[in-house]
Order: structure tokens, then sequence, then C-alpha cells
């Protein structure tokens, strides 16, 4: 009885785990992608303007 507790124990403590690095990993991408979400104000875009709007909005000097 006491071993099946603690394989049981063992089980419950690696499900937490592995739910803690799966929220932590998953929280620090939707981060990541937030971060870098671009705007665009304008209904036509050239490829020129949208580069420049980029790089006006993440500091990318270029």
């Amino acid at each position: 009885m006491e071993i099946n507790l603690k394989t049981q124990w063992n089980k419950l403590n690696s499900l937490f785990r592995v739910a803690i690095i799966l929220f932590l990993f998953l929280f620090s991408q939707f981060t990541v992608i937030w971060s870098q979400t671009i705007t665009f104000s304008e209904n036509s875009l050239t490829i020129k303007k949208a580069f420049s709007e980029i790089e006006k909005q993440t500091d990318i000097v270029g």
C-alpha cells in the first residue's frame, strides 16, 4: 500500500511539474508574440511603407 501511494505521489508530482513548465513556456511564447505585433493604419500599403512602419515600431536601424 505504501509503495502504491509513493508511486501515485510521484506521478502527481511529475504531472504538476510538466504543467508548470508547459504554462511558463507558453506564457513566454505568447508574451514574445504579443510584443512583436505590428499595426498598420492605412488601407493600401506598399512594401516600402510596410517595412518603414515595421522599422519605426520595432526600432530597427537599417
